[in-house]
């Protein structure tokens, strides 16, 4: 897909409960991206669709990484140096990610993702 459509940068989202755990895609025509926003409110998020953390980029990301500031939590955010390439007309798109998602941002998440494969390895 990423090279059939020449993007600049490729995404894997998959439909998530919590946007305040993700960077939250704005999706446009053909799976393009026309917006990103790292951890909003729910009632800010500009779809159901949160990044995975599967990207694919060209080289270009590390002159957006190179122009990209502190952002939530005063920390560099992959997400906004993203943004810096849909807000300069680079081709950024997404491809859905089926099966499982778990993440493992939070002690809790871990030891749920950590029981989830003790039971799917035991079978």
């Amino acid at each position: 897909f990423h090279n059939r459509v020449d993007a600049d940068a490729t995404i894997g989202v998959a439909e998530v409960e919590d946007p305040t755990r993700h960077g939250m895609i704005k999706p446009g025509e053909n799976n393009q991206i026309i917006d990103i926003v790292e951890k909003p409110s729910p009632e800010k998020s500009p779809s159901n669709l949160g990044c995975m953390g599967v990207y694919i980029f060209k080289p270009v990301i590390f002159d957006a990484i190179r122009k990209t500031k502190p952002g939530v939590k005063n920390e560099y955010q992959l997400t906004d140096s993203i943004k810096i390439l849909i807000d300069e007309g680079y081709k950024v798109f997404y491809r859905k990610i089926d099966g499982k998602h778990i993440d493992v941002g939070t002690i809790e998440d871990f030891k749920k993702a950590n029981l989830f494969f003790s039971k799917v390895y035991d079978e």
